[in-house]
Protein backbone atom coordinates (compact mmCIF):
# COMPACT_ATOMS: atom_id res chain seq x y z
CA UNK A 1 0.00 0.00 0.00
CA UNK A 2 1.28 3.44 -0.79
CA UNK A 3 0.84 6.30 1.65
CA UNK A 4 0.11 8.52 -1.35
CA UNK A 5 -3.04 6.53 -2.11
CA UNK A 6 -4.30 6.89 1.46
CA UNK A 7 -3.52 10.61 1.36
CA UNK A 8 -5.47 11.04 -1.87
CA UNK A 9 -8.44 9.26 -0.31
CA UNK A 10 -8.34 11.60 2.67
CA UNK A 11 -7.94 14.63 0.38
CA UNK A 12 -11.12 13.56 -1.41
CA UNK A 13 -12.91 13.35 1.92
CA UNK A 14 -13.24 9.56 1.75
CA UNK A 15 -13.14 7.67 5.01
CA UNK A 16 -11.88 4.16 4.36
CA UNK A 17 -10.94 1.75 7.16
CA UNK A 18 -7.20 1.10 7.26
CA UNK A 19 -7.79 -2.62 6.58
CA UNK A 20 -9.60 -1.77 3.32
CA UNK A 21 -7.07 0.64 1.82
CA UNK A 22 -4.71 -1.98 0.36
CA UNK A 23 -7.51 -4.03 -1.31
CA UNK A 24 -9.08 -0.82 -2.61
CA UNK A 25 -5.78 0.32 -4.09
CA UNK A 26 -5.30 -3.07 -5.81
CA UNK A 27 -8.83 -2.86 -7.23
CA UNK A 28 -8.19 0.65 -8.54
CA UNK A 29 -4.95 -0.54 -10.16
CA UNK A 30 -6.81 -3.47 -11.78
CA UNK A 31 -9.53 -1.15 -13.10
CA UNK A 32 -6.91 1.23 -14.47
CA UNK A 33 -5.15 -1.64 -16.24
CA UNK A 34 -8.46 -2.78 -17.78
CA UNK A 35 -9.26 0.77 -18.86
CA UNK A 36 -5.89 1.02 -20.63
CA UNK A 37 -6.97 -1.87 -22.86
CA UNK A 38 -9.94 0.19 -24.02
CA UNK A 39 -8.01 3.43 -24.49
CA UNK A 40 -6.53 2.69 -27.87
CA UNK A 41 -6.91 4.68 -31.07
CA UNK A 42 -9.61 3.11 -33.22
CA UNK A 43 -11.92 4.14 -36.04
CA UNK A 44 -15.29 5.52 -34.99
CA UNK A 45 -16.99 2.44 -36.47
CA UNK A 46 -15.11 0.24 -34.01
CA UNK A 47 -15.96 2.26 -30.91
CA UNK A 48 -17.73 0.24 -28.23
CA UNK A 49 -21.49 0.60 -28.25
CA UNK A 50 -22.62 2.66 -25.29
CA UNK A 51 -26.36 2.74 -25.96
CA UNK A 52 -29.05 0.23 -26.77
CA UNK A 53 -32.54 0.56 -28.09
CA UNK A 54 -35.69 -0.76 -26.54
CA UNK A 55 -38.73 -1.69 -28.55
CA UNK A 56 -41.56 0.81 -28.43
CA UNK A 57 -43.93 -0.14 -25.64
CA UNK A 58 -47.28 -1.56 -26.65
CA UNK A 59 -50.07 0.56 -25.18
CA UNK A 60 -52.13 -1.24 -22.57
CA UNK A 61 -55.71 -2.01 -23.62
CA UNK A 62 -58.26 0.49 -22.38
CA UNK A 63 -60.43 -1.28 -19.83
CA UNK A 64 -62.20 1.86 -18.62
CA UNK A 65 -65.90 1.33 -18.13
CA UNK A 66 -65.72 -2.42 -18.52
CA UNK A 67 -66.28 -4.47 -15.50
Amino acid sequence: MSDGFAQRLRALGLSVPESEIAPLERMVMDLEAAAKLLRVPRPVAQEPVTVFRLEHPVPAPDHAGRG
